[in-house]
C-alpha cells in the first residue's frame, strides 16, 4: 500500500461493537478510548466488524490519520443452517444491496475511510452466492470508483477473486497441528499460481481468558470452555514472528481488539480480543504487539504475571521489550535473557521462593 508515494504496512485490528456497562450502545467517548488504546498498541488501521461505528469514530480517525476499513453487514448465520449464507429472495438482495449504498452514502466523506468490505466468513454452500458477492462488488465500485473493495474469507474457492483486495483468515496450529504449519501454508500461498492473482492480506487471532490459567498448554478442542491467556499468547508471539519473514502480505489484521458478547460460547463470551471486556485490561498479547509496532514509546512487560501459582520451583520468566536488551533482576541479581523472537525475551530456571 502506498500513501503519498511511501510504503506502508498495513497494521489493523477488528473492532467489535461492544463493551462491558455499555452493550452496543456506545458513546463517541467509548470510542475515543478504545481508539486511543489502538494508537497506543501501534496500529494504524481499524476494520469496523460486520457494519459501521458511530460517524465520530470516523472523525477521530480522519484528524488522526487511522486508516479504516468499514463492513457491509453480510456475514454467516450464527443461528441454524449457518453454513448457508444466501437465500436468492428478491427481498433480501434488494435489503443488501440497500444496506451497502447506505453503509457508502454514510461513511464516503470520511478520507481515513480506505476500502469497503463487501463480506465477511461467508461459505459456498447452498444457493450461488458467489454471483450474488460479484453484484454487491459491482455497486460499492458504481457508488465509489475511488476506493478498493476487500472481504474476509476461511474458505477456498471463487469466492477470493471477487473482491480487490481479499484477507484469509488462518488459524493453523490452533486445533489441529501446530503454530509452525503457517510456514507450509505462506510457502503454498506463494508457490499457487491461482492464489498469485489475488491481492492477499491475513487475519488471525483465538482466544485467551485472563481468567483462564494453566500450568501446561494443550491444543485447543472445539467447544471447550477452557481458554487459557497463555494459549492465545503462544499463538500470537508464533504467528507474529512467522508472518513477519513472509513479507507476502499487503496488511496483517487482528481478530479482535476487544472481547465481546456472544452467547453461544462459554460465560457467553468471546475471549479472541487483546483487550478484555472491560475495554481497560489488556491482556499480554496487547503488549507483544506494542513492542512490535509502538515506534514512538518504548515497552517493557513481564507477561505471565497472572499465572500466579506456580508447581516448578525453577520458572522461566517472558518478557516483551522494544528496548535492545532488557534486563531482569530477581531478589536483586540479575539474571540472563536470552532472545526468543523480536521483542521478546526470556530467562530459563529462575528460582522463585
Amino acid at each position: 500500500l502506498l500513501i503519498n508515494g511511501k510504503e506502508v504496512d498495513v497494521r489493523g485490528v477488528h473492532m467489535p461493537h461492544d463493551r462491558q456497562g455499555a452493550g452496543i450502545a456506545l458513546s463517541q467517548e467509548h470510542l475515543i478510548s478504545d481508539l486511543e488504546l489502538v494508537q497506543d498498541m501501534g496500529a494504524n488501521a481499524i476494520r469496523s466488524l460486520i457494519g459501521p461505528h458511530l460517524s465520530s469514530l470516523y472523525d477521530a480517525c480522519d484528524k488522526e490519520g487511522m486508516m479504516v476499513w468499514v463492513d457491509n453487514p453480510f456475514t454467516r448465520n450464527v443461528v441454524l443452517f449457518n453454513d448457508i449464507c444466501y437465500y436468492p429472495s428478491e427481498a433480501l438482495r434488494e435489503n443488501g444491496f440497500e444496506q451497502l449504498r447506505e453503509v457508502i452514502y454514510q461513511n464516503y466523506n470520511h478520507p481515513s475511510v480506505v476500502m469497503w468490505g463487501i463480506f465477511s466468513l461467508v461459505a459456498q454452500r447452498g444457493d450461488d452466492v458467489v454471483s450474488y458477492v460479484r453484484e454487491l462488488n459491482d455497486l460499492a465500485h458504481e457508488i465509489d470508483t475511488s476506493r478498493p473493495t476487500v472481504a474476509c474469507s476461511n474458505v477456498d474457492g471463487d469466492i477470493n477473486f471477487v473482491t480487490d483486495l481479499i484477507v484469509l483468515r488462518q488459524d493453523v496450529g490452533w486445533y489441529k497441528g501446530s503454530f509452525d504449519d503457517i510456514r507450509v501454508w505462506n510457502r503454498q500461498l506463494s508457490e499457487n499460481k491461482k492464489f498469485k492473482e489475488l491481492r492477499f492480506g491475513v487475519s488471525y487471532g483465538e482466544e485467551g481468558a485472563i481468567t483462564h490459567v494453566a500450568d501446561n498448554l494443550q491444543r485447543a478442542e472445539q467447544g471447550a470452555r477452557f481458554r487459557p491467556e497463555r494459549a492465545q499468547t503462544l499463538m500470537h508471539e508464533s504467528y507474529a514472528q512467522l508472518l513477519s519473514e513472509s513479507g507476502i502480505f499487503w496488511g496483517v489484521w487482528l481478530n479482535n481488539m476487544f472481547d465481546y458478547l456472544s452467547p453461544y460460547r462459554g460465560e457467553s463470551m468471546n475471549y479472541s480480543g487483546l483487550v478484555c471486556f472491560d475495554h481497560t485490561t489488556p491482556k499480554d498479547a496487547y503488549f507483544l504487539y506494542r513492542a512490535l509496532w509502538n515506534k514512538s514509546e518504548p515497552t517493557l512487560y513481564i507477561a505471565e504475571r497472572r499465572w500466579k501459582s506456580r508447581c516448578d520451583a525453577l520458572q522461566t520468566i517472558r518478557v516483551y521489550s522494544s528496548v535492545e536488551r532488557p534486563t531482569l533482576v530477581v531478589d536483586r541479581d540479575s539474571v540472563e535473557l536470552r532472545q526468543v523472537t523480536e521483542c521478546c525475551w526470556q530467562a530459563d530456571s529462575v528460582t522463585i521462593g
